[in-house]
C-alpha cells in the first residue's frame, strides 16, 4: 500500500470530518509552512526597519541578530 493510498484510507475513517472538508487536510499543512516561509522575511524586514540598521554595520555583525530576540 503506497503512502498516498494509506493517508486517503486514514482521512476516510475520520469520523468528526464531514466529506467536502476532508480534502482541506491535504492542502492546509502545504499552506502553512508556504505562509510561514513567505511571512518570515517580512516579520523580519519590518523589525529592521525599526533599527538603525545599514549596509556596514549589518556586515559587521553589529547588532545584526538582535533585531527580533
Amino acid at each position: 500500500m503506497s503512502t498516498v493510498s494509506h493517508l486517503s484510507t486514514q482521512l476516510e475513517r475520520l469520523p468528526f470530518i464531514e466529506q467536502r472538508d476532508r480534502s482541506l487536510l491535504l492542502v492546509l499543512p502545504g499552506l502553512f509552512i508556504f505562509s510561514a516561509f513567505m511571512l518570515f522575511p517580512v516579520v523580519y524586514l519590518v523589525g529592521l526597519s525599526f533599527t538603525n540598521a545599514a549596509p556596514a554595520n549589518l556586515f559587521a555583525g553589529e547588532g545584526a541578530f538582535s533585531v527580533l530576540t
